[in-house]
């Protein structure tokens, strides 16, 4: 008797959990977009692309809204496919991928160029992703002579 009472409550607890119904999310991807190239080099270069570091408020799943007065909210009914920091990581491979000067390799060598990524701030704007990316461009056999430090702004599409 015991047991069948036991079993009824279980049941019925979790016939509850499974009748709610979740919130549902639309999901956005940030992607490359660009054009690939049709005649690759034969001595195209290396790089070496390191994983991108962001920062906490950026590299999160919510979607962060800045409107024309900098007032900021996040968007309860949409969220990013997965982290901001991925997204860009993939991008950055696709789109080394498909240039004819590059070729990207996955384990680090000292005769490479080697790529660091910050992503520092992320907004939306309309249907545009504005990204603020620092990066750095390492020539492994000749850091101190060849190093490039720059902060750019991006504008990348989303994608559904």
């Amino acid at each position: 008797m015991k047991n069948l009472i036991v079993c009824i409550l279980g049941v019925l607890l979790l016939g509850g959990c499974l009748a709610k119904q979740g919130t549902r999310y639309d999901y956005y991807e940030l992607k490359f977009n660009g054009t690939r190239c049709t005649s690759k080099l034969p001595n195209r270069k290396n790089i070496f692309i390191d994983r991108v570091t962001a920062t906490n408020l950026v590299d999160r799943r919510d979607i962060l809204i800045v409107d024309y007065k900098n007032k900021a909210w996040f968007v309860e009914d949409s969220k990013f496919i997965t982290m901001p920091s991925e997204m860009v990581y993939k991008a950055l491979i696709d789109g080394a991928f498909a240039t004819c000067e590059l070729r990207p390799v996955f384990i680090s060598n000292e005769n490479e160029l080697k790529l660091k990524t910050s992503l520092i701030a992320l907004q939306v704007s309309g249907d545009q992703a504005v990204v603020t990316i620092g990066y750095e461009i390492l020539n492994a056999l000749y850091i101190s002579n060849i190093s490039h430090k720059f902060l750019r702004k991006v504008v990348l599409s989303f994608v559904t």
